[in-house]
């Protein structure tokens, strides 16, 4: 795997997530973790993951307005690459900070399994030519790894740019992460003051928090050495920054996805 981690790192676009965390360190998404569990205890359980994060920027102007051509290249190619090698893929769509990276990351260390970031935009040069070589050498890296057990997961916060063609590929579901729940918000908090050994109990009114902001309170609080309520002080939930947006969200997703 040195070897292997070698030859990916050298390919452009491509680079090894280097996480620690774990299903372990990870608070709620129970339903996607025990879909994830089941697939790897399965007959054919993927030898890696690819993920392209914010798939919808990656793959911007790819149904009209690309001049150059590239975005609609890489759109032909993930479309042919994931159809021929029968790689299959679920789609994380949802709020910011809700864990939609992370689980990929845990998930890789949790089965033992590398977790390979394709960022198409890393494969994007001057010429259209290159670009065009830079993702297919990226694509058959990823093959010459793992043949026909990858499994892609891709997130976002928007699917409209998403062509629906795109999405079907994506045949283990289009999964919505929500905001936690009071338990699930619960179990970050645990794990976040474990991790940095905090010892304060004064938890924060967290109501409309994602994860991310729980991390980044147990952060402020533990580099600024105040207690956890004078670091909530910074947090702005996504219930008051984007409320609409988080409507939106729900309602696209309400009887649609996973």
């Amino acid at each position: 795997w040195d070897r292997k981690r070698k030859m990916i790192e050298q390919t452009k676009g491509l680079r090894i997530s280097r996480s620690k965390e774990t299903f372990d360190t990870v608070g709620g998404l129970e339903q996607i973790k025990s879909r994830l569990k089941r697939l790897f205890a399965g007959p054919k359980p993927p030898l890696c993951f690819v993920w392209i994060d914010e798939i919808e920027k990656a793959l911007a102007g790819s149904g009209g307005g690309d001049l150059s051509g590239t975005s609609t290249d890489q759109l032909g190619v993930l479309l042919t690459e994931m159809q021929e090698n029968e790689w299959t893929g679920m789609l994380a769509y949802g709020c910011p900070g809700a864990g939609k990276s992370l689980v990929v990351k845990a998930a890789g260390n949790t089965f033992g399994v590398p977790v390979i970031n394709l960022d198409l935009g890393g494969t994007k040069e001057k010429w259209v030519g290159s670009s065009e070589e830079n993702i297919r050498a990226a694509i058959k890296i990823v093959k010459a790894i793992a043949g026909n057990r990858v499994l892609f997961f891709a997130t976002a916060n928007k699917l409209d740019a998403i062509p629906p063609e795109l999405k079907r590929r994506f045949t283990k579901g289009i999964y919505f992460f929500d905001l936690p729940t009071k338990a699930e918000r619960a179990d970050i908090w645990k794990l976040y003051l474990g991790k940095l050994k905090i010892k304060s109990k004064d938890i924060p009114n967290d109501d409309g928090w994602t994860g991310a902001n729980i991390a980044a309170c147990c952060a402020s609080a533990w580099e600024e050495d105040c207690t956890l309520t004078e670091a909530a002080q910074s947090i702005i939930p996504i219930t008051r920054s984007d409320p609409e947006g988080l409507k939106r969200s729900r309602d696209m997703a309400r009887g649609r996805f996973l």
